[in-house]
């Protein structure tokens, strides 16, 4: 994942976001992919995961961190609870 100073400016607007899974991350002693695989796992509006990665390593910490773990019902909720609608923000298509 990116760290804040790699965040283009075009997307300042998610930093925000960034600061507040980081912290959800900290407070629960998991790591942000950890997080992010886990929610999408758990969410029944998801049947399937695609991820990309950059190299083997960083292909296998995926699995590792995916293979039967489970975030609990408070961590879930409070990722819920930063749902963010702008397109031009979540849609990698619109980043600039």
């Amino acid at each position: 994942f990116l760290t804040m100073d790699k965040i283009p400016n075009s997307l300042f607007h998610l930093k925000d976001y960034v600061r507040r899974i980081q912290n959800i991350a900290t407070t629960n002693n998991k790591s942000i992919e950890e997080l992010a695989l886990n929610f999408v796992a758990q969410n029944d509006n998801i049947d399937k995961i695609v991820i990309g990665v950059t190299s083997l390593n960083e292909f296998q910490k995926n699995i590792n961190v995916s293979q039967g773990k489970h975030i609990d019902q408070k961590v879930y909720n409070q990722l819920s609870s930063l749902r963010l609608d702008n397109e031009n923000l979540i849609l990698p298509m619109n980043w600039k």
